[in-house]
């Protein structure tokens, strides 16, 4: 559960910054679990060429998002946050599904309880945790649930 209660914090930045649920569709999921692979490559080189990316890798995304059956970057970079933002709502173990304010705080109860890690970075962790547990919405689209649960082995080994 803690990889997962992670994910959504790895999430594409500009869905972080304005996170606006989608109402997912197969063909997304789907599309989304195929450019996963190259789009974090691409996202690294980004990442790596900092304030001034080459336009041919900005290109390249709009390019991976269309050849996997998004109008564009956009779309597919909500579509990430989304699935991204709704697997954290799903026990890694059990398979089932909370909301994931409730799946974090659960999370949390069980870092402080875990001696296992360093008392230091457990206490950095509960914390981020906390914070985020302020921000995270509840699910605006219960259909997602369905939809990302039918596809949740291949996305928890992407994300």
């Amino acid at each position: 559960m803690l990889v997962a209660a992670l994910t959504f914090a790895a999430a594409p930045v500009s869905a972080q910054d304005e996170f606006k649920q989608v109402k997912l569709t197969e063909k997304q999921i789907k599309g989304y679990i195929s450019a996963h692979p190259k789009m974090q490559g691409l996202l690294q080189k980004i990442d790596k060429a900092g304030d001034k990316p080459d336009k041919k890798l900005l290109a390249g995304l709009e390019d991976l998002a269309k050849k996997h059956g998004f109008a564009s970057f956009e779309e597919l970079d909500a579509v990430a946050a989304t699935v991204s933002f709704m697997v954290t709502g799903f026990d890694q173990e059990s398979g089932e599904f909370s909301e994931p304010r409730k799946a974090l705080a659960t999370e949390i109860a069980a870092l402080k309880k875990d001696k296992s890690m360093p008392d230091k970075e457990r206490k950095e962790l509960i914390k981020e945790l906390e914070d985020s547990v302020k921000t995270t919405p509840d699910v605006a689209h219960k259909s997602n649930i369905a939809l990302v649960k039918k596809h949740l082995k291949k996305l928890e080994k992407i994300d």
